[in-house]
């Protein structure tokens, strides 16, 4: 047999089963077909809004995660602030604006077992 006639022949084999199948009664009344509707309604709204829920969290969570980055790169210029205004070179030059000098010729004492010093 030819490819042909056993498609034709499997096709019409599942075209007169499917006609033999009778639906129940029950099936065709219309307060199931309504019930089903129904049914189906609430399911689509349900899909509806969790998916709109997810995509909104979604965009939530990328503001966040680029509020993160901004952060942390704001943290970075701030150690960097840090690091350059704790230089020794930075501090004695900051010290002349201000008209400080260094401490020298320190002497210590003890006065009733506890250090001083006295300039």
């Amino acid at each position: 047999m030819s490819i042909k006639r056993r498609f034709e022949n499997q096709y019409h084999r599942i075209i007169s089963s499917a006609s033999n199948i009778s639906i129940p009664s029950w099936m065709l009344n219309g307060v199931f077909r309504m019930s089903m509707i129904v049914l189906v309604a609430i399911a689509g709204v349900g899909y509806i809004s969790k998916i709109s829920t997810l995509a909104t969290g979604g965009y939530q969570l990328r503001d966040l995660e680029n509020q993160v980055a901004t952060l942390n790169v704001d943290i970075q210029k701030t150690q960097v602030d840090i690091a350059s205004n704790s230089s020794l070179t930075n501090i004695e030059s900051r010290l002349s604006k201000i008209k400080m000098v260094q401490a020298s010729d320190i002497k210590y004492f003890n006065v009733l077992t506890s250090e001083m010093a006295k300039r």
